[in-house]
């Protein structure tokens, strides 16, 4: 057996009992503590198999029916996770209980590719209290109605695409979308098809809705060696 061989089983071997220790002590410490129901993980992987990693809300609401609960609890890779199906819940949890829940979990993905810096994936801190107070300036209900004319500009726009070519509908949506935002944020006037900015911020948004999830977060976190 060759040198790489033996390198790559050996950190093979690590990584599996790195995260079986890691899953064992974070049992361990909360033996005792009653979870929301869930489906029952294997060892070590936990959910993951049970899981659609490319529509994983296809498979929460296949649970919240099974499970009769708007909350559920699952485990990937000895990371846990709670999945809220339920409006009210959501509303009470991360609204009227906002400071017990207003922070965000760490995600190694996300410094990965560069979007740590975004205010949705960055934890609660001082840092995400500024980010708070500029869009509060920059956006408060007084302030955005000076933006009516710029979204107005923009809906013409979207109705003259969609009369032309209505079966592209998908992506006249979101080149309006792309527009509105910036040409508020930045005074940049898109072009009404396939503007270079937008279409590559229509597919950093493809990257991150298929890779920066908590699924993939979880297997990288496990096995850094993946990354």
């Amino acid at each position: 057996m060759n040198i790489t061989r033996i390198t790559g089983c050996s950190i093979l071997v690590f990584s599996v009992a790195y995260a079986a220790i890691k899953t064992w002590r974070k049992q361990s410490s909360r033996r005792g503590l009653r979870y929301p129901p869930g489906p029952k993980g294997l060892p070590l992987i936990g959910n993951l198999l049970d899981i659609n990693v490319h529509a994983a809300w296809l498979t929460y609401a296949e649970w919240e029916k099974d499970y009769g609960s708007g909350i559920i609890y699952v485990r990937l890779l000895g990371h846990d996770y709670v999945i809220i199906n339920d409006r009210k819940i959501a509303e009470e949890l991360l609204e009227r209980r906002s400071l017990i829940y207003a922070d965000r979990p760490y995600l190694c993905t996300t410094k990965l590719f560069g979007v740590d810096f975004t205010t949705g994936l960055m934890p609660y801190g001082k840092e995400w209290r500024l980010h708070r107070q500029m869009y509060n300036f920059g956006f408060n209900k007084q302030v955005s109605a000076e933006y009516m004319p710029i979204q107005m500009t923009q809906v013409h726009r979207l109705l003259q695409s969609l009369l032309a070519t209505p079966q592209d509908y998908y992506k006249h949506l979101e080149t309006f979308s792309g527009s509105v935002i910036m040409s508020i944020v930045y005074g940049y006037d898109a072009a009404t098809q396939d503007d270079p900015f937008v279409t590559k911020v229509m597919r950093l948004m493809d990257i991150f809705v298929a890779v920066l999830n908590p699924e993939h977060a979880a297997l990288l976190g496990s096995f850094p060696i993946c990354m």
